[in-house]
């Protein structure tokens, strides 16, 4: 970077090398203003401080099961909500970008069942929990870590919003918690979908509805609740959700190709693969489907859907 700056006053061929090399899609924000990459050199914590404090106030490091990474989840948000009138925004992302994490974890070996149906039966009930009790040490702290940072979140949100989104916020995390015991039920008894409709049942509600949701509501336009309950709204949704979760599943062959096995058999069968088949070409197909229903939605097309995956109901 000392180079960089040095150089680039007299050199304009330095910007031009810097811009093929780093073009926008693959640079951050604060690391393309020199003030920015002052604040954050290595003596300055102010943005990590809060991050851990609210790890530590909600005790998620006794979690030991679960991946608690405050520093990673905020370098997630602060790519798309630099700026800092997004503070709200950014750290309602980081902060459900843990969470999510740590429930994942609950959901993929972290858990008994008996802990699992606990938590999904915490967040149905909600603010009604005391009703329902906590099983274990473990659940008791990860279920209030998430009630007590999203009712804080949503309190925010309503003055943004001037309306109440909690009942939104909390309908997304029970979408979530049930589709994530769906495939914990799969995996306890090895079953595999026999179907790509019934494993988009459990698929299509991704981690990533919780997460962009809560931020959605920060950003400063309103979301009235007729436009967030709206057919447009939905369909966009809902394949933002299914790119995500698609992706991620392309990805987990990478790291974990025999955990994403059972995936690919059931995803390859449908395409007409069979076991043993393609398994990352067909969910490659399904991820480009998803895509380009994103981007229909955003054009304000009306969608027609091609495959029996994202045919709208």
């Amino acid at each position: 970077m000392a180079q960089f700056t040095e150089q680039s006053s007299f050199d304009n061929s330095i910007h031009v090398t810097h811009a093929l090399k780093f073009p926008l899609y693959a640079t951050l924000e604060p690391h393309e203003h020199r003030r920015n990459i002052e604040r954050f050199k290595t003596n300055g914590f102010q943005l990590l401080k809060s991050g851990y404090c609210w790890v530590a106030e909600f005790r998620l490091e006794e979690l030991k099961f679960a991946r608690i990474m405050p520093l990673q989840a905020l370098l997630t948000a602060v790519s798309p909500l630099f700026r800092s009138e997004l503070s709200d925004a950014r750290i309602a992302w980081s902060q459900n970008t843990v969470l999510v994490t740590a429930v994942d974890d609950l959901f993929d070996g972290g858990g008994s069942m008996e802990e699992m149906r606990n938590f999904v039966a915490l967040i149905e009930k909600w603010d009604d929990h005391s009703e329902i009790g906590f099983c274990s040490k473990n659940v008791g702290i990860l279920f209030n870590a998430l009630y007590q940072t999203n009712s804080r979140i949503c309190a925010k949100a309503a003055l943004v919003q001037n309306r109440i989104v909690m009942d939104h916020i909390a309908e997304h995390w029970r979408l979530m918690v049930r589709a994530m015991m769906t495939e914990a039920e799969w995996a306890s008894s090895k079953h595999i979908p026999a179907t790509m409709e019934e494993y988009m049942s459990a698929a299509s509600h991704s981690l990533v509805g919780t997460i962009f949701q809560s931020a959605a509501y920060l950003l400063g336009p309103r979301l009235p609740e007729e436009v967030v309950g709206g057919e447009e709204y939905g369909r966009l949704w809902r394949h933002t959700l299914l790119v995500s979760r698609l992706l991620n599943n392309v990805m987990t062959y990478g790291r974990e190709p025999s955990r994403a096995l059972a995936l690919g058999d059931s995803v390859a069968g449908v395409r007409g693969g069979g076991q043993g088949g393609d398994r990352e070409g067909h969910l490659g197909v399904e991820v480009g489907a998803a895509e380009a229903g994103v981007r229909r939605r955003r054009r304000g097309c009306s969608p027609v859907m091609q495959g029996d995956v994202l045919a709208d109901e």
